[in-house]
């Protein structure tokens, strides 16, 4: 509806996935050097940050560009979280369940909320509409990330601790 064609706006949302891909390979290389920089448990914060920026902006903008540039902050949040979650796991857990706490503690966990919370919030999306159902899921999200503040542990997990124990270290 923000063009004047339905080609037109197909044609606009493809060059923006196309951009997103390729920021996002790139962002691949530098999260990496970014979550060693500052940390798991920062760099898992940082996402969550971009996360509800994403969110609550979405409820806010309403033009194409402005609606663009925050859809192209999930290439810059996706790699940070992707890093910072194996590097969160490999600090705080044994590294050789690293894979297994990965797919079952994240992955299977992320598409049972979605499944679940799908229904929620295309009800708020019936009565809400889309812009004040997305500053709800922005809300939400902040809660969340700060809760994470509070709960996710530091560069000195448990493993960690345990580790510098047995080694003297």
């Amino acid at each position: 509806s923000l063009f004047s064609t339905v080609a037109e706006g197909n044609r606009f949302y493809g060059y923006l996935n196309s951009l997103q891909v390729f920021i996002e390979a790139a962002m691949m290389f530098i999260a990496p050097y970014i979550v060693n920089r500052i940390g798991a448990k920062q760099g898992l914060l940082l996402s969550g940050a971009i996360m509800a920026l994403r969110m609550l902006a979405s409820g806010v903008v309403d033009d194409p560009v402005s609606i663009s540039m925050v859809k192209l902050l999930h290439a810059l949040e996706l790699p940070l979280l992707l890093v910072a979650i194996f590097k969160y796991i490999v600090v705080n857990f044994d590294s050789r369940l690293s894979a297994t706490i990965y797919l079952i503690g994240f992955h299977v966990f992320t598409q049972m909320v979605t499944t679940l919370l799908s229904p929620l919030v295309g009800e708020l999306y019936d009565e809400l509409g889309f812009a004040n159902a997305y500053l709800v899921l922005g809300g939400v999200v902040t809660t969340n990330l700060l809760l994470s503040a509070w709960l996710l542990e530091g560069r000195t997990g448990r493993h960690s601790a345990e580790m510098a124990k047995m080694t003297g270290g």
